[in-house]
C-alpha cells in the first residue's frame, strides 16, 4: 500500500498511511490532512467518499485533465475537486487550512496558467508542469510524474522549494 499524495510506500508511526474503506485510496495522515486515525477496526473515509451525494466516480480533477483513479482528492472553496497532487504542485494554489488540507483555493488562476500545454506521458493537454532542467520542454502532469514512481523525479529541496525534473533529466539535478 502507498500514499497516493507522496507516493511513498512507507507508513510511521506517528505518520500511518490509511486506507478509505469505501474507494480504497490509501494517503499519510499528514499528506491528506487527517485530524486523528480511527482505532483498530474503524472505517475511515476520504473526504471524496464522504460527499454527502456521493460525487460522480468519474470526476475530473480541475487543474487537470485526469480523473480521479484511486487518487487522492480534495474540494476546493467552489466545491469541485482537485488530486492533492496536483493542489501542491500547481502555481498559486493554497489550502485555506494547511494542517487539514482543506479548502483549495486560486484553482482558476493556476488553469489559466498551466492550459496549452501537453503530457508527455499521457498526452492529454493542460494542468503541466514543465521539467525543471534549463531549455527542456518536457511538460507532464504532476500525477503522471508520480506514478512514474521515480522515472520522473519530483521532491521538496530543503526549505520547501518543490523540484520536477523529466525522465531524461532527473540525474541532473541539484538538491541542495
Amino acid at each position: 500500500m502507498w500514499c497516493r499524495v507522496c507516493f511513498s510506500d512507507q507508513g510511521f508511526l506517528d505518520d500511518p498511511i490509511v486506507q478509505c474503506e469505501k474507494c480504497s485510496v490509501a494517503v499519510h495522515q499528514y499528506c491528506y490532512g487527517i485530524e486523528s486515525v480511527p482505532e483498530g477496526d474503524e472505517p475511515w473515509f476520504c473526504d471524496f467518499c464522504t460527499e454527502p451525494n456521493g460525487p460522480s466516480a468519474d470526476a475530473t480533477c480541475e487543474l487537470c485533465p485526469l480523473k480521479r483513479q484511486k487518487s487522492a482528492f480534495k474540494k476546493t472553496v467552489e466545491g469541485k475537486w482537485v488530486h492533492v497532487v496536483c493542489a501542491l504542485w500547481a502555481p498559486g494554489v493554497q489550502f485555506s487550512d494547511v494542517e487539514r488540507m482543506s479548502g483549495v483555493k486560486h484553482v482558476a488562476t493556476a488553469v489559466e496558467e498551466l492550459k496549452g500545454s501537453t503530457c508527455a506521458l499521457c498526452e492529454k493537454e493542460g494542468g503541466c508542469i514543465n521539467c525543471m532542467r534549463g531549455g527542456c520542454e518536457t511538460y507532464f502532469h504532476p500525477l503522471c510524474g508520480r506514478e512514474t514512481k521515480g522515472a520522473y523525479d519530483m521532491f521538496m529541496k530543503e526549505g520547501g522549494q518543490l523540484q520536477a525534473f523529466c525522465q531524461k533529466h532527473r540525474t541532473h539535478r541539484k538538491r541542495s
